[in-house]
């Protein structure tokens, strides 16, 4: 039996997708008055599956209209090395794939057999404006463009020019930095290109969501998951779309293997063994977000793991920390989000920074 929670890749068929309806719902008001976005969220949080759902025909159709709207994705991980004319080429030739067979997803692939020029974009885009056709441009891993000298302060000045310019461009772009925060030179950041997005962070699913998520693919394929389950997905993953999975993914194996699909109630010594799992397979990402952090940061971590926070006013190191979907409030306290991650961040010593 094949097990249905995606674990380590993008979810590409929207039929496997849960959850961010609002957030949907928003990113496709926005593409419909062409007013450009900007996704921020960390690692984990499900940005690249957000952004193959609402740019899929499917989804485009049903939110909006192929006759109208054509949604490309491109993913910038692959155009780290590549001219500027070799990326316009790409783009190109999938804005014309797409104008020939509007009803398949067109993803931007890189195989650099094609070249073309900012003015070839132009007249391709008026082309779809002719044809009442409005174009949404999906630039995922948009923080990859800093690795490609490339792309310099022309070439964003002429990423702007096509929203500026002409009434039928759009742009969802997803990252994990804020656009005006990429390590980038102070020429390049200085275009207007930076300035020109709607910000929509992301990162906790809502908790209906996650239990639809929870309960939703094993459902399908036969198994029956408990509120035992349930609660103890809650507890090692709160509401993160990351662990989230991989937690429904052990429980989903384990039940298949013990041929117990039908909510049957499992011992103690099973969650515990699903819990040592899955620690081990969580502390690699636990490492990442934990060295991400400076060490005030890291701190008011280990004071939230010895005992839960209450804020009655505003705290930036708070604020960080949410914003990482690190820490998750109930009722106004703060703690670290998953019972896990509270084990890894106490078990972690704080390295004194060298003075100066």
């Amino acid at each position: 039996m094949s097990n249905p929670y995606i674990v380590g890749r993008p979810i590409f068929d929207p039929d496997d997708f849960y959850g961010r309806k609002d957030d949907v719902k928003y990113i496709m008001s926005n593409i419909e008055n062409l007013n450009p976005i900007s996704i921020v969220g960390e690692r984990g949080t499900g940005r690249t599956s957000l952004l193959h759902y609402i740019s899929h025909p499917k989804i485009v159709e049903k939110n909006l209209n192929l006759d109208h709207y054509r949604a490309l994705y491109l993913d910038f991980a692959g155009f780290c090395e590549c001219t500027t004319e070799e990326f316009w080429g790409e783009l190109l030739n999938e804005m014309e794939k797409s104008s020939k067979n509007p009803g398949s997803a067109s993803v931007v692939s890189f195989p650099g057999d094609k070249k073309a020029k900012i003015i070839d974009i132009y007249k391709s885009i008026k082309n779809f404006s002719s044809d009442d056709v409005n174009m949404v441009f999906c630039f995922d891993g948009f923080e990859k463009v800093k690795k490609n000298r490339n792309f310099d302060r022309n070439y964003f000045d002429n990423l702007r020019h096509l929203v500026s310019s002409f009434s039928n461009v759009t742009y969802v772009i997803a990252s994990k930095e804020n656009l005006g925060d990429l390590q980038l030179p102070e020429d390049v950041l200085s275009s207007p290109f930076f300035t020109y997005f709607t910000l929509m962070r992301i990162g906790f699913l809502k908790q209906e969501e996650t239990k639809d998520l929870i309960l939703g693919p094993s459902g399908k394929m036969g198994v029956q998951f408990n509120e035992e389950d349930v609660d103890f997905v809650f507890d090692v993953a709160y509401c993160h779309p990351y662990f989230v999975q991989s937690a429904c993914r052990e429980i989903f194996r384990f039940r298949s293997k013990e041929r117990r699909i039908l909510g049957e109630k499992l011992k103690e010594t099973a969650y515990v063994k699903i819990r040592k799992s899955l620690y081990q397979s969580f502390v690699h990402h636990f490492d990442y977000y934990w060295n991400l952090l400076k060490n005030q940061e890291k701190k008011k971590l280990k004071d939230l793991c010895k005992s839960n926070c209450r804020i009655s006013q505003s705290d930036p190191l708070i604020d960080i920390l949410r914003s990482l979907s690190l820490i998750k409030e109930e009722n106004g306290v703060y703690e670290p989000f998953s019972s896990l991650f509270h084990r890894f961040c106490g078990s972690r010593k704080i390295q004194i920074e060298p003075f100066g």
